[in-house]
């Protein structure tokens, strides 16, 4: 009996580790992400920037961007007119090197955009 009950323990110990690594490597796989989004989405607000200086687009820009991305990714969020607007202000706003290697990468793209916005208010 003593044998089952010290296998019991053995188990609900080897099950908890395994739940604990688990979300550790959840929580590093989001973190990941979310870094690889924000140096995306900086990367093309950094375009956009590049772009419009060099032409004479308008705000047509947004709203063409936002339909072609939206339709060669289907099922894809995040091309809309205003979070292409948002990458813009993301991308004038912090250099490449401040994106990897302070705040900004720690926060989600949502905090981000709050953040930047209430500079405007």
């Amino acid at each position: 009996m003593d044998n089952k009950l010290t296998l019991s323990k053995n188990y609900v110990l080897l099950l908890q580790e395994i739940k604990q690594k688990f979300q550790h490597s959840r929580l590093r796989a989001a973190i990941s992400v979310n870094k690889e989004l924000l140096q995306f989405y900086w990367e093309v607000g950094n375009l956009i920037i590049q772009k419009q200086e060099s032409s004479s687009w308008g705000d047509k820009l947004y709203e063409n961007l936002s339909r072609d991305l939206t339709n060669s990714f289907p099922g894809t969020k995040g091309f809309s007119k205003t979070n292409l607007k948002n990458m813009k202000l993301f991308a004038s706003s912090y250099t490449a090197e401040q994106i990897s290697q302070s705040l900004p990468d720690q926060l989600s793209w949502t905090h981000n955009v709050v953040l930047l916005q209430s500079k405007d208010l």
